[in-house]
């Protein structure tokens, strides 16, 4: 077992807390990885497809997906499982206005997002 594998990381809202572990990683089942697909699909759609019903709060707005998670799903759940994910966290975007990539994205509760301030309905000029 390799020194990564021992340590966990967790991330929340303003704090990274590092937790040491002698237990392995988890293992992953098909199911993590298709609640995981279905997550990089919605962010994928969103961003990238006028169609989708969050088009206009995400794509139409200037937000993108990066090109490494975009092309290429795998690159995204290696990211995904290495950074803390779990069936009760989501996705957060630390700028509210920055894309979808690996340095502006992090996973907390659902309750740690609903106490995020809110992005402003327009870009803030640079």
């Amino acid at each position: 077992m390799s020194f990564l594998q021992n340590i966990r990381i967790r991330i929340g809202l303003q704090k990274r807390e590092v937790v040491w572990s002698d237990s392995p990683p988890p293992v992953r089942t098909h199911a993590d990885d298709m609640k995981v697909k279905s997550i990089w699909t919605g962010m994928v759609s969103r961003c990238h497809n006028p169609k989708s019903t969050g088009w206009r709060s995400y794509g139409k707005q200037g937000i993108k997906v990066c090109d490494e998670w975009r092309e290429d799903f795998e690159s995204f759940k290696e990211w995904t499982y290495a950074n803390g994910w779990g069936y009760e966290l989501t996705i957060d975007r630390i700028d509210g206005w920055g894309d979808y990539c690996p340095n502006n994205c992090r996973w907390i509760t659902l309750e740690e997002n609903l106490k995020r301030p809110q992005r402003p309905k327009k870009r803030p000029v640079k």
